[in-house]
Formats: C-alpha cells, sequence, structure tokens
C-alpha cells in the first residue's frame, strides 16, 4: 500500500525534528566549557571481605573494609605516577643529594609514605590506613591491611584482628618524630642549619602527603584534623628558626629562600610577615651599604617581592630603603646626564640602565632612554576615531575599549588560545580563584596609596566596583554582572574576598573579567561610575597609565601616550613586565 502524502508529511516532519534535536544535543554537550579545577578520574576501590560478629553473637557477618585506591603500587593497573600517597619524589631527591649516611638514611625511610602497625606477631609497616583508629566501629573484629616490604612495594592485603593491634603509628607522626630527632643530632660535617633544613623538607612532604589524602578522601573522618595541627604547626615554627638563623649568619641565599617559602605558604599570617619584613628589610639594608650595583638590585628585588605580598608590613624601615634606592638612581641618573654632555654615550647608556633598574620613576629617565632608544620599546598605534571616554563604564569607541584594556585589570583576564577558543588567566588576582558553593575566593595583588595621589587596591575596592556596577545595570560593563548575587562581595581580610554568584552560568569565569575600579577613591573625592574627569584622567591596575595627551600643532595629529605601569611589575610572575615601555594612538584622520 503506498503512503498518501498527508502520511509523507508527516513522517518528515517527525524525521525533521529528531535530527534538529541530537544536533542540538550534540551541540549543546560539545560546547560545555571546561571545569575551573579539574579533578583527578576516580579509581576503583579495592575491598577485602572479613568476617565480623553479629551483635546477637550467634551468626557472622560478613564486611567490607576499604584499603584504598588500586594503584600500580598496590599491585593494580593503571597509569604510573607518584602522587604523594605512593611516593614522595622531594625526599627521593633529598635523600639523592644528601651527603652524610645518617641524613640519607632518616630521609630515605619515609619516601614512601606507611603507618606502623604493632601487632602481637610483630611490626608491619603498612599502607596509610584510611580511618583512624579511634573512629573503628566499636564491634569491629578485623581490618584490612595492606603490608609493605622494604622497598616500599605493596604486598597482597590481609586482615589484622583488632585484638592483636597493640598500637598504630600514622605516618605524620612518624615524620614529625623522625625530624625532631634529626634536629637534635650532632653529626660531624654537618652544621645544625643544614640538620634544621633536612628536617623541614621532612614535614613539608608529610603535610603535603595528608592534604593529598585528605583532600581526596584516602584518609576520611574528622579524626585526622589532630594529626595534621601538630605536623603544620611544627614546619611553621621550624621555618621561622631556620630563617632567623639564616640572618645571623649573614647567609642572603638562604634568607631569600626560606622567606620566599614562609610568604608562599603564609600570605595571611601577620606574625610570619613580621619575621619575614624584619629579614628581608635587614637583608636589604646590609645590600644597600655595598657599592656593587648587582647588590643595590638584588636589595630592590626583595622588597618588591615581600611588598607585594605583605603590603605596608615593612614600617619605615622598608620605606627608608626605598628613598636609598631613589637617592642610588638619581646619582646613577645625574652621571648619565653628565657622560652625556661630553660625549660619552656609552657610559651614558650604561648608567641610565643602572638607573631605571633601581627607579625608573626618577624625572627626566624616561625621556632619555626614548632619546637614546635604548631599553625602551615603543609601540605606535594608528586609531581612526581619538579615543577621549578611557573608563570602563563611559568607553564606546573601539580605540577607547583598547585604551580601557591597558589601564584597567579585570580579577581574571580572557586570553586568546591557538585553538581559536579563549582560556582564562590571573589579573589582579594573585592565582585563578578557589571554588566554593556560594562563589570564587580570590587573592588580590593589592596595593598601596603611593605619593602625588595614587590611590590604592584592596578588596574593598571589589565590593565597591561591584556596588557600583550594580547599581547602573543600564552601562555595557555592567551587563554581565546580573548573574552574581545580589548580595555585594564579602572581604575576608584586605587580600581576600570572596565574590557571590546567583544565577547559575555555564562559565561564572566569563563574569569576572569585569574592570575594577579605585572605588574607595572614587567615592572619597564624590566621583560616579561614569564621571567626566575620571573618564579623561583615569586610573586602574593595567599595565600601562595615561601619561599625556600630545595636541595638534599646525598639520600635526593628536597623540595619546601610555607609559608603563611600574606597579603593574612589582610581582614575580610579572617580572619584566609589560614588555613595552610606551603605547602611543595617532590619529589617522589627520596624517
Amino acid at each position: 500500500m503506498r503512503n498518501s502524502p498527508l502520511t509523507r508529511n508527516w513522517f518528515a516532519s517527525r524525521v525533521a525534528v529528531c535530527i534538529i534535536f541530537f544536533s542540538v544535543t550534540f551541540i549543546t554537550i560539545a560546547a560545555q566549557p571546561p571545569s575551573e579545577v579539574e579533578d583527578p578520574s576516580p579509581k576503583p576501590i579495592k575491598k577485602v571481605v572479613v568476617e565480623d560478629e553479629d551483635p546477637s553473637g550467634t551468626v557472622k557477618k560478613k564486611i567490607g573494609v576499604d584499603v584504598g585506591p588500586i594503584s600500580p603500587a598496590t599491585g593494580g593497573s593503571g597509569t604510573v605516577g607518584n602522587s604523594p600517597d605512593v611516593r614522595l619524589d622531594e625526599l627521593a631527591r633529598a635523600a639523592d643529594a644528601a651527603t652524610n649516611s645518617t641524613v640519607k638514611t632518616a630521609i630515605t625511610k619515609y619516601i614512601t609514605p606507611f603507618d606502623r602497625l604493632v601487632e602481637t606477631s610483630g611490626t608491619t609497616r603498612v599502607k596509610p590506613i584510611p580511618i583512624r583508629k579511634t573512629e573503628w566501629p566499636a564491634k569491629l573484629e578485623a581490618v584490612s591491611v595492606v603490608p609493605l616490604d622494604s622497598l616500599g612495594k605493596a604486598r597482597d592485603a590481609r586482615a589484622a584482628r583488632t585484638a592483636d593491634i597493640r598500637s598504630l603509628d600514622y605516618f605524620e607522626a612518624l615524620v614529625l618524630a623522625e625530624a625532631e630527632s634529626l634536629i637534635r643530632q650532632k653529626l660531624d660535617g654537618v652544621s645544625a642549619i643544614e640538620l634544621q633544613l633536612s628536617a623541614e623538607k621532612l614535614l613539608a612532604a608529610g603535610l603535603r602527603f595528608h592534604d593529598y589524602v585528605r583532600e581526596r578522601n584516602i584518609r576520611r573522618g574528622k579524626g585526622w584534623d589532630d594529626v595534621r595541627t601538630p605536623l603544620a604547626d611544627r614546619l611553621r615554627s621550624l621555618r621561622l628558626e631556620l630563617l632567623r638563623l639564616a640572618m645571623t649568619a649573614n647567609d642572603s641565599v638562604r634568607v631569600r629562600e626560606i622567606s620566599s617559602r614562609l610568604m608562599n605558604a603564609y600570605p595571611k599570617d601577620l606574625a610570619v610577615a613580621q619575621e619575614v619584613a624584619t629579614a628581608r628589610v635587614g637583608e636589604a639594608q646590609r645590600l644597600l651599604k655595598s657599592l656593587a650595583h648587582a647588590d643595590h638590585l638584588r636589595a630592590k628585588s626583595l622588597l618588591d617581592e615581600f611588598e607585594s605580598r605583605y603590603p605596608g608590613a615593612g614600617g619605615d624601615a622598608a620605606h627608608q630603603a626605598r628613598l636609598q634606592l631613589r637617592e642610588l638612581a638619581l646619582k646613577a641618573f645625574t652621571r648619565a646626564r653628565e657622560k652625556k654632555e661630553i660625549g660619552d654615550q656609552q657610559s651614558a647608556r650604561d648608567e641610565l640602565a643602572r638607573a631605571a633598574a633601581l627607579d625608573p620613576s626618577v624625572e627626566g629617565v624616561r625621556e632619555m632612554q626614548r632619546e637614546f632608544r635604548f631599553g625602551y620599546p615603543i609601540l605606535t598605534v594608528g586609531v581612526k576615531q581619538f579615543p577621549s571616554k578611557l573608563s570602563p563604564s563611559t568607553a564606546r569607541l573601539d580605540s577607547e575599549k583598547q585604551v580601557v584594556e591597558l589601564l584597567f585589570e579585570g580579577l581574571i583576564e580572557e586570553v586568546p588560545d591557538a585553538s581559536g577558543a579563549v582560556r582564562y588567566r590571573p589579573g589582579a588576582a594573585l592565582s585563578m580563584p578557589l571554588a566554593e558553593a556560594t562563589g570564587r575566593d580570590f587573592q588580590l595583588r593589592t596595593l598601596e596609596a603611593g605619593p602625588g595621589g595614587r590611590p590604592g587596591f584592596e578588596s574593598h575596592d571589589v565590593v565597591g566596583t561591584v556596588k557600583m556596577l550594580q547599581g547602573r545595570s543600564d552601562t555595557w560593563q555592567s551587563f554581565p554582572l546580573a548573574w552574581l548575587a545580589a548580595e555585594p562581595p564579602a572581604p575576608k581580610d584586605g587580600a581576600t574576598v570572596r565574590v557571590l554568584l546567583g544565577i547559575g552560568h555555564p562559565d561564572p569565569r566569563a563574569i569576572l573579567r569585569f574592570k575594577l575600579l579605585p572605588s574607595r577613591w572614587l567615592q572619597e573625592n564624590g566621583k560616579n561610575l561614569d564621571d567626566a574627569q575620571f573618564a579623561e584622567k583615569p586610573i586602574g591596575m593595567g599595565p600601562f597609565r595615561l601619561y599625556q595627551v600630545i595636541k595638534p600643532n599646525g598639520d600635526k595629529p593628536r597623540e595619546m601616550v601610555f607609559i608603563d605601569n611600574p606597579d603593574y611589575g612589582r610581582w614575580r610572575d610579572r617580572t619584566g613586565l609589560p614588555y613595552l615601555r610606551e603605547v602611543r594612538l595617532i590619529e589617522t584622520s589627520k596624517l
């Protein structure tokens, strides 16, 4: 029987609907953005069955006790990888570098993490236990353990009867005890600071192991918090002791190395900030007494790194060190001018380079660099429409939006990718945000207010920026903030803020690119979001700042000149940036 036209049309329409549905579904799945934090792929959990007494005392029941994820080290299959629960590579490197046999043995023992199980039959090293002994069920008859041989290789899992277990010492406590024992040693050819550095490596590796297994639920239960605390506290105190020893020994290399570790590990610890301030500023002052330019540069680097992490913590001592650096830069620049006047161009360039390296903001340095075209790359860009409104909320022309990118930063920045897509990198934040259920936590690049009325920047400027933008939802910059929660961001302290999310967004990173304003400075000066004076002479945290607008002279076109922002390159991840020292926009319609 032949299909009627009506039947054929009905069938064709249904096929078309199905095709559209599956096409949309495929595109939607393919277009999902990558997650902000990529979780490791889950591994199968091996269970060992043991028998346990039924509460009635008459029937035995079988229970399964997890022994942890299967990995190559435990005899399972999978990709070989030295995760901290399997092998601590930093301890392997430290053991290889150790020249004393006692130190080497102490470190080597803990390359493979283990718990020490003491039974009536003897002592066994076992793969770290998932659940702390104090949290085992009261009627548990046996637990599954994975013994480790002398090389750290896992053997077959076996059941250990709880009645036979005399003690169970955890890896974290064993590492702590070993570190304390190592510190008390008196070994020929090994100094006290070297022993403490070895102990610090042990403690740091133990803490890394603990945090790794807790984050991945390899060790689970609240009982483990009490195991971490003494380990973390001792590591912190030992690092502070090491810093003081390095200062006493005038060991500048170790002062910088240890203080850097402290700054990275304890960015919000005020007590650590004071200790590091004493060390860094003291070392900088010592270096500034030298006659060598290289020592002066090291002093500047010490101050830059410290002040980027702990703004203002250096106090008057840091301020005086900065004044000394500026004085040295002024002297170098004076010598450069003198050499230039007598025609010694090479010596003038050398002295100019010294001045710029110590303090590029010294008046006249930039002009001489431009004259010599030495260490001063310039980018000249022709624009059809000359920019005039330069703040994020007033910019309309393409040239104005390009200027906004030079002057202002978002919490994170969008970067084109070679694949044609986009990726994100930290902007005014020190790193990519930590994802929380209610929003995103940011550690900020804070900045103190400077001379000449330069505004500072901290977490309350983020709060003020969001409030100002949400109050002007009609502006193009404010539109993406509709995805944020109605509540303003929540500052934890001056350098940390949580931006709260509201409506679900497929990629929250895209809405966190809004340009940050010096909102406290704007409010103190009675300026609003689209203030005309601020739009004419904006102040931001971007890589450049507005230097001057050159008015037309005769047939010459207008020019707008931007110079590198000296505050932008203060952080270690931005050393030497921006590479360009000047960007000039020229009105092409007058050419």
